[in-house]
């Protein structure tokens, strides 16, 4: 994602992608305002942030205010289980 303008590129990076970044930089801790997770009917279209699933994977602790208020929340906390 990245928009360029007046001189400046912007560009933005998924938890996931952050995370595996910070680890690789020796980046042991990250914050970040929200983390992906199970949309709405994620069960059905299996619409499910990668974000979990490196939740999992890769030794960096990410502080977060919670997950997306527009994803599936029980779901998410479920998978997260």
């Amino acid at each position: 994602n990245s928009h360029e303008g007046k001189g400046h590129v912007w560009g933005a990076t998924t938890v996931a992608s952050t995370m595996h970044l910070a680890h690789l930089a020796g980046i042991s801790t990250f914050v970040t305002g929200g983390t992906g997770g199970v949309h709405r009917g994620g069960e059905l279209s299996l619409d499910i942030s990668s974000d979990l699933t490196e939740l999992s994977k890769t030794p960096v602790v990410v502080i977060s205010a919670g997950i997306k208020s527009i994803l599936d929340i029980q779901k998410t906390l479920e998978t997260l289980e």
